[in-house]
């Protein structure tokens, strides 16, 4: 994800493809159609839990990728956080490398691995670019329903 409004226009796009309602999805946001159509006009930024919510209200996943493989779904912004911090860690960064490397104060990253502050879109992309990792929406894994007896 270079541009975290990427992930709006593609997620704009399904929802054209799957011909639902704009005025339905913002329901499901939680905000009003016409902060809709800014987010999917790429004029704005949803917050990383509304990006989750809209992705999955599409049938899609949010995705960390690292090149061109995937490395985990996104279930959850604790979750997103929980596996940056283990990354942090597994290479011997401190939050001033660890910030240094994401282009954000070293005190941002303690708070947001702490739960005290939750990451904007765009802090979380430069997170997650730190690592060489981006964020990235697929479709979701089909759920087979269990046979009955």
């Amino acid at each position: 994800m270079a541009d975290p409004r990427d992930l709006a226009v593609i997620l704009r796009a399904e929802r054209i493809q799957q011909g639902r309602a704009q005025k339905y999805i913002s329901r499901r946001l939680g905000i009003g159609q016409a902060a809709m159509c800014t987010l999917e006009r790429g004029h704005g930024l949803p917050t990383p839990s509304r990006l989750l919510v809209w992705a999955n209200v599409l049938g899609q996943q949010v995705i960390v990728r690292k090149g061109w493989e995937w490395t985990a779904p996104v279930h959850s912004i604790t979750d997103l956080i929980a596996l940056l911090r283990d990354q942090r860690l597994t290479n011997g960064w401190n939050y001033t490398e660890a910030g240094e490397r994401a282009g954000v104060h070293p005190r941002q990253i303690s708070h947001w691995e702490a739960g005290r502050m939750t990451p904007s879109l765009p802090g979380l992309a430069r997170w997650l670019t730190a690592y060489g990792w981006r964020l990235d929406i697929r479709a979701a894994a089909p759920t087979t329903p269990r046979s009955t007896p």
